[in-house]
């Protein structure tokens, strides 16, 4: 029997593109669809109850706790942390579930429909062998379990089926995943400052201030509910989530923030940065790129299409990459806007 998960009406529902995307998801009750392309989603950092279906394409997913996953189509890979009790069904493809990375899951995680010869069991980062494990009969399915604690269990499935060697890979050792340090604001205004790396910001509600001028680099953030601004440096991911929010995109770059809902604003603000951003969400006649402090204007800019969508620029030097888009859908005077 597979476990029941809360009845939700997830109102929340977020859509990616064509091509390939990131989504991560910070809160519960939502449902992510990754359509086609390669597609990473991240639920590390959510609070469960959420759902995603890959799509087409040959998918990651990055594994929380009490998530429900499908994969769809393609040849997915699904990756389990430390938490756990999340249902994952691969559908089609040749499917890996990398179902220990480095550490024993708090709970087991359930496979609907693994398919012998064609799927896979990894173990990985934890020194490992196939003489390590054992197997047994449930109710529920067969229970892969390493050194004695259960790992996983597979509905309509037995453990003479499942305790074949051929089901199963052992890898050590991999690069390893840098671990975040959480930051979450309240639900009222807040202004937070981020100043090192690796760490991830939950804006939840209210109208906040995250500010990443000062960071190393390798930071995350979740604007939430609200209208948020983020005040951003170098090489960091960045979600709006939902609002209108407005990103400042100042000296640094290599930042690739993705509006999510809302009427976002993009905002080159008085200097032209040292690397050009990506925007992965950009909504014709709804978001607005605002160039300011510069005394340029439409005819200034430039815009030419590339493998990673349309580049616009400015005098020669590259501002931003919006995936998924082509030249001319981007390059119309109603996009943007100058100040000063």
């Amino acid at each position: 029997q597979i476990p029941q998960l809360p009845v939700l009406n997830f109102a929340s529902r977020i859509f990616a593109t064509s091509g390939d995307d990131e989504i991560a998801l910070g809160g519960s009750g939502q449902v992510a669809f990754g359509q086609n392309g390669d597609d990473v989603i991240d639920f590390r950092f959510d609070s469960g109850a959420n759902r995603a279906f890959g799509g087409d394409g040959d998918d990651t997913f990055l594994l929380g706790s009490g998530d429900r996953i499908f994969g769809v189509d393609g040849n997915d890979t699904f990756i389990v942390g430390s938490g756990g009790g999340n249902v994952i069904t691969g559908n089609r493809g040749d499917d890996q579930y990398i179902i220990a990375d480095g550490v024993i899951p708090e709970s087991v995680n359930t496979i609907t429909d693994f398919v012998t010869g064609d799927d896979l069991l990894v173990i990985q980062n934890l020194g490992a062998s196939f003489e390590d494990l054992s197997f047994r009969d449930s109710a529920e399915g067969a229970i892969v379990a390493l050194n004695g604690e259960d790992l996983v269990v597979l509905t309509n499935r037995n453990a003479n089926f499942i305790g074949n060697a051929d089901n199963f890979l052992f890898v050590d050792p991999t690069p390893e995943t840098p671990e975040f340090t959480q930051v979450f604001a309240n639900d009222g205004d807040n202004n937070i400052l981020a100043t090192d790396s690796n760490e991830v910001f939950f804006g939840l509600g209210g109208d906040d201030v995250i500010d990443f001028r000062s960071d190393t680099g390798a930071n995350r953030a979740f604007g939430g509910d609200g209208n948020d601004i983020f005040l951003l440096g170098s090489g960091d991911r960045i979600f709006g989530v939902d609002g209108n929010d407005r990103f400042f995109l100042s000296s640094g770059g290599e930042n690739v923030i993705t509006g999510n809902r809302g009427e976002d604003q993009y905002i080159i603000d008085g200097v032209i940065p040292e690397s050009a951003n990506t925007i992965t969400d950009f909504v014709v006649g709804d978001d607005l790129i605002v160039i300011q402090g510069l005394g340029v204007g439409f005819t200034d800019l430039g815009f030419r299409d590339s493998a990673d969508g349309a580049i616009v620029s400015l005098n020669g030097s590259d501002l931003a990459v919006l995936t998924n888009r082509n030249a001319n859908f981007i390059g119309n005077e109603n996009n943007f806007d100058f100040l000063g």
